[in-house]
């Protein structure tokens, strides 16, 4: 039961992990868990950034869809630009439970969830920024519905329209990934 309970909670989180790369997003509790429920997210680079458009503004984001990317995140980052961000795209299709945490960011976000129909879910605004060694237990966390989350500035999502409920066109080859 135990063994079922820890792949339940590692398939359907998308948890911070700082395995010496930084903030961002893992399955489960450390880089192990990535490689074992996960093994096909390795064949899921993608370089650049892509333009979304929100009502008020288009995001300039950064993808984070591979194990490295979705490790680090944001991790090391002290300032964020006016519309720009970064789009986590969780490792396996569907909308799923998405937790997400500030390890090593050291601004404050607004975390965007969004599901597989492109439809914002949730939004986490003004979360906390994490302080430098700071022990797991007192990471600031949110948890959200969907395919996709969004960080941006703190108080960004407020300002370019982003509230529950709206629609933001992800690329297609974002979602195909």
């Amino acid at each position: 039961m135990r063994n079922y309970l820890l792949m339940a909670a590692g398939a359907l989180a998308l948890a911070g992990c700082s395995n010496g790369l930084g903030h961002g997003v893992a399955l489960g509790p450390s880089q192990e868990k990535i490689v074992r429920l996960a093994p096909h997210f390795a064949r899921r680079p993608y370089e650049g950034a892509i333009t979304v458009r929100t009502p008020n503004a288009t995001l300039h984001l950064t993808v984070a869809a591979d194990a490295r990317s979705l490790t680090r995140g944001l991790g090391g980052r002290h300032s964020l630009a006016r519309h720009t961000g970064m789009l986590f795209v969780a490792p396996w299709p569907g909308d799923h439970l998405l937790t997400m945490w500030m390890k090593d960011t050291y601004v404050p976000i607004d975390m965007v969830f969004i599901n597989a129909a492109d439809e914002v879910t949730g939004v986490a605004r003004d979360v906390p920024a994490g302080a430098r060694n700071a022990p797991d237990f007192r990471i600031a966390r949110r948890f959200g519905h969907g395919h996709y989350v969004i960080e941006l500035p703190a108080f960004e999502a407020m300002r370019d329209g982003i509230t529950t409920g709206t629609h933001l066109s992800i690329p297609h080859a974002i979602a195909t990934l």
